[in-house]
């Protein structure tokens, strides 16, 4: 049986490691939160730090970013946000993980297939979870620093003015 698991890195250790094919990967991730997976679907939209009041400012979630070298050898970046900070203010039966898969599940599936003689294949939706419906009174912000939030900003510079410091370094809410 053939297995190949995809190595996944730090956007810090993916940029040192692969170069520009990091960096190009990651402009493309940003590119589809700005523009969204589907036209005219925006994922994030600019808001302007100085109107959101503190404790709001301090459930900003931050942004992860990952490098992943795929199988076939293409990089693709990857970017989410930590959202266990979230759990802090949940209400008894709030829930905000994502509809994911076991891995439990995963391997049943792919030991009754292998024992049926089943052929798999994979694919991917771009921005599926990035797609999902969200009620309009939830606010969530998303809190990018450093070198992500300087890139988000040669995406789309109407973000630039929405730069801020933060212990020294840059950062985009």
């Amino acid at each position: 049986m053939n297995a190949c698991f995809a190595q996944q890195m730090s956007v810090k250790k993916g940029f040192k490691e692969f170069g520009e094919r990091a960096i190009a990967a990651m402009m493309k991730e940003l590119i589809q939160l700005d523009q969204g997976a589907v036209p005219g679907k925006p994922v994030v939209t600019e808001i302007n730090p100085d109107t959101i009041p503190e404790v709001e400012k301090k459930k900003a979630l931050d942004a992860v970013n990952l490098i992943e070298l795929k199988r076939d050898g293409r990089v693709k970046a990857r970017s989410c946000a930590n959202g266990s900070k979230q759990r802090m203010y949940l209400k008894e039966y709030d829930t905000v993980t994502s509809p994911t898969v076991s891995l439990e599940g995963i391997f049943t599936t792919l030991l009754v297939g292998a024992h049926e003689g089943r052929h798999f294949i994979s694919f991917d939706i771009p921005g599926s979870f990035l797609q999902a419906e969200m009620a309009e009174d939830k606010l969530v912000l998303l809190k990018m620093t450093g070198r992500i939030a300087e890139m988000m900003c040669e995406v789309n510079p109407a973000y630039k003015k929405h730069l801020r410091k933060l212990k020294g370094k840059q950062f985009y809410t």
